[in-house]
């Protein structure tokens, strides 16, 4: 590995971080992914639209998915 080479691990799905923020259910999750395979939409929009979470909390979500490392160690 080089030296400052970004290393990015495995994507966390939206919502399993907000089941593990504690934002939403289990149940409430499985409603809005039924929703979202019927109506062909993004799963925050449909946490939003059902009232679940509130636009400020999928962007704090979906910038914990973005979280990346950079590795120091030279090669």
């Amino acid at each position: 590995m080089q030296e400052n080479e970004l290393v990015t691990s495995p994507k966390k799905r939206l919502g399993e971080i907000l089941l593990e923020l504690s934002v939403i259910t289990e149940e409430q999750l499985a409603h809005a992914l039924e929703i979202q395979a019927s109506e062909k939409r993004l799963l925050g929009q449909v946490l939003i639209k059902l009232g679940y979470v509130t636009p400020e909390t999928i962007i704090s979500a979906l910038d914990m998915q973005d979280v990346s490392i950079f590795d120091h160690k030279q090669k």
